[in-house]
């Protein structure tokens, strides 16, 4: 009984904290967005979709799993309701890793592929992603609902919820649910790496928009835009100075945002790898399972629970400036947050379309 009011205790700290901390990245998000007077980014948009898979991993799985450990050995609810519990149990476990993979492929599309990137609706993408992650995560955890049942076992009595799944589906759960989601994140992310620090930006840009020109007939509406594109870089190369300085605030935001993705999927991969492993071996000893080795089962599946709690705080410290300018909202006035924000450039303030207009400006002012 002790050793379950302690794990209840540390499963209800964990609940808490990814809770709170996955709350406040979705208010620091709105709130930054909406002072800065900017639209929220693919990035931040799936971002938003973890934090949603978080939050679930707090309410439904840990919240269920304290109240099962609360009235164990008993299961005051139906066979129904014992099936339901752990299906939605093991969803945000699927959705999260899954969504990983979205944030790489997203990234990977970003840096690798910017015409592609650029031509296509940027802010409807990231929720293809996220809604194709929730879907697969929704299939994969299907299987729960057949291999949990509530059943009687000798004078324990009845309501009492137990499993009957078998070593091969364990093995397959850590291996769709950690392993080929780390894999497959890994390799987008080699490729986004090798890409980045490769070839300079205006390199990318060109050699992309040649290959994908060559392969593929566009509209004139894309050709015009690659054109002002090509344009406007042609003129930042002959003002180094101010091209040296676009292209280092891009490298330095682009690799920003490889890192802060690249932290999230390793630390993803770090904290369940422990109860990955043992989950296997779990299946194949069953007896010191359900013996010694429950206590070490148990203290390592609440390491991989601390994923949720870690998320939010990564991004937080690679945006300190939205967050900063969200918590002004809180500490300041309105009022001094908008200013502030006004202070700053308009991120669309330099582009193609913008230099045309001020070439445009003075011709006529010449005249």
């Amino acid at each position: 009984m002790t050793s379950i009011l302690s794990t209840v205790i540390r499963m209800s700290l964990i609940m808490a904290f990814a809770i709170f901390g996955n709350l406040f990245l979705i208010f620091v998000i709105y709130k930054g967005n909406k002072i800065s007077r900017s639209k929220i980014s693919p990035v931040q948009l799936l971002i938003l979709h973890t934090c949603f898979a978080d939050l679930l991993f707090a309410l439904l799985s840990l919240g269920s799993e304290i109240g099962i450990l609360l009235t164990f050995p008993h299961f005051y609810a139906s066979d129904l309701v014992c099936r339901l519990v752990r299906y939605l149990q093991v969803l945000p476990l699927y959705a999260s890793p899954f969504l990983m993979v979205a944030i790489s492929i997203d990234r990977y599309q970003a840096i690798c592929r910017p015409l592609v990137h650029y031509t296509s609706d940027r802010f409807r993408r990231p929720n293809y992603f996220g809604l194709t992650a929730w879907l697969f995560a929704s299939i994969c955890s299907v299987p729960q609902l057949f291999i949990w049942q509530k059943m009687s076992i000798g004078k324990i009595g009845n309501n009492t919820t137990t499993s009957i799944v078998e070593w091969s589906f364990a093995e397959n759960d850590s291996v769709i649910a950690w392993l080929l989601p780390s894999l497959i994140s890994a390799f987008f992310y080699f490729k986004i790496c090798t890409t980045v620090w490769k070839l300079p930006f205006w390199q990318i840009q060109q050699d992309d928009n040649d290959n994908n020109l060559k392969q593929q007939k566009v509209s004139n509406s894309i050709e015009a835009s690659c054109r002002l594109t090509r344009e406007y870089v042609e003129v930042l190369r002959k003002s180094s100075t101010t091209f040296q300085n676009q292209v280092t605030e891009f490298d330095k935001k682009r690799i920003k945002t490889v890192r802060l993705t690249l932290i999230i999927v390793m630390c993803n991969f770090f904290l369940w790898l422990p109860f990955c492993v043992i989950n296997v071996l779990q299946a194949f000893a069953h007896k010191w399972a359900w013996g010694s080795g429950q206590t070490i089962i148990t203290q390592i599946a609440i390491l991989g629970n601390l994923n949720a709690c870690v998320n939010p705080w990564i991004y937080i410290l690679f945006n300190r400036k939205i967050t900063k300018r969200a918590l002004g909202t809180i500490f300041c006035s309105n009022e001094s947050a908008e200013i502030s924000s006004q202070k700053a450039p308009s991120r669309h303030s330099y582009g193609p379309t913008s230099f045309l207009i001020k070439q445009k400006v003075e011709s006529e002012s010449q005249t």
